[in-house]
């Protein structure tokens, strides 16, 4: 429960989390009732007299989340779960954890229910406090994922959210903090760690690490996974250089149209790792990745802009899994 007062007025209002929106009770007298529904169009409200007290906000993707509900811990007492192991559903599994060079990874895959199944994420579903997805998720995360429009960005966000909970948990991190999205659309990981997430198809995953507690690290990891072979048409001019393209074929076990998906997902591990350190765009063009047969890869970069000068080390790794259905890369960049 938060108290605040409303801007220019003496009224008191009461704000407590039900469900995945806000309830705000007002001590001013009987007056309107609004509820708004995020949208990727925005906020879209609907107004009607009321002899009432009470109004309901279930707020847009991403401005409640930066005022609202911070502090965290002030609105809900929720905590993250010590063993997620009595609300294993046939919902959601762990498909592995595993300790990368680069920090814990985990994996999750989510079944493919109809919606009317009670263990869907599905939007009635949801609004159920009972729903399986309250206890292992922060309020805030679930309210940003039921806000989503469509249900494959609704189960992307989940799937990368229940990855790094599963992830922080098996790092013993037990912070009740959300993860949300900073301005870039990274995950806003606790004070002392650095993470990534990736997501493809039904399966997501998350890589965490520790770090210096402070508010810019000199080190950053990422991670992705692909489908070993795209179904796409051919990506390779797009993504990889025409030195790159020529050296294609010579990773056994691997073919040509493999090694393309492999090398771009490298690519968007390392840009992953060092978006954090540089905060800017780098092209497909602008770094070279040599995937080897021993599960390590190296680069060599030509960012315009040169600030690959300032990277102290890079490493990168690769490895199959899921039967050989997906690519897993993982990427860290340290500063100097």
């Amino acid at each position: 429960m938060i108290e605040d007062r409303a801007r220019g007025s003496n009224h008191h209002r009461r704000w407590r989390l039900v469900g995945v929106g806000l309830f705000c009770y007002t001590s001013s007298p009987p007056t309107t009732m609004a509820f708004s529904q995020g949208s990727r169009a925005g906020m879209k409200r609907i107004y009607r007299s009321q002899a009432s007290h009470l109004f309901v906000v279930s707020p847009p993707r991403r401005t409640y989340l930066e005022t609202l509900f911070r502090p965290d811990s002030i609105i809900s007492p929720w905590a993250p779960l010590k063993n997620t192991d009595e609300f294993r559903t046939v919902a959601w599994n762990q498909l592995f954890e595993i300790d990368l060079p680069e920090g814990k990874c985990v994996g999750i895959s989510l079944a493919d229910l109809e919606d009317n199944h009670s263990e869907s994420l599905s939007p009635d579903n949801i609004e159920d406090r009972k729903h399986w997805i309250h206890k292992l998720l922060h309020p805030a995360e679930v309210a940003y994922g039921a806000s989503q429009t469509s249900d494959k960005a609704r189960k992307s966000f989940f799937l990368g959210r229940l990855a790094m909970r599963e992830a922080l948990r098996l790092e013993q991190h037990s912070t009740a903090v959300s993860i949300l999205k900073d301005e870039h659309g990274r995950p806003t990981v606790p004070n002392g760690y650095i993470g990534s997430i990736s997501h493809k198809e039904n399966v997501g995953v998350a890589l965490v690490a520790t770090c210096e507690k402070t508010p810019n690290p000199k080190v950053g990891i990422g991670i992705d996974i692909e489908q070993t072979v795209s179904g796409k048409r051919n990506i390779a001019p797009r993504v990889l250089t025409p030195s790159e393209i020529e050296t294609l074929g010579r990773l056994k076990g691997i073919s040509k149209e493999q090694e393309v998906m492999l090398r771009f997902s490298l690519k968007e591990s390392i840009y992953k790792a060092m978006h954090p350190l540089v905060c800017q765009y780098v092209g497909f063009q602008e770094a070279e990745i040599t995937p080897h047969q021993d599960g390590t890869a190296s680069l060599v970069f030509k960012l315009k802009s040169g600030d690959h000068e300032l990277f102290r080390d890079v490493t990168a790794h690769w490895r199959t899994i899921e039967d050989g259905k997906f690519f897993l890369t993982s990427g860290k960049v340290t500063l100097r």
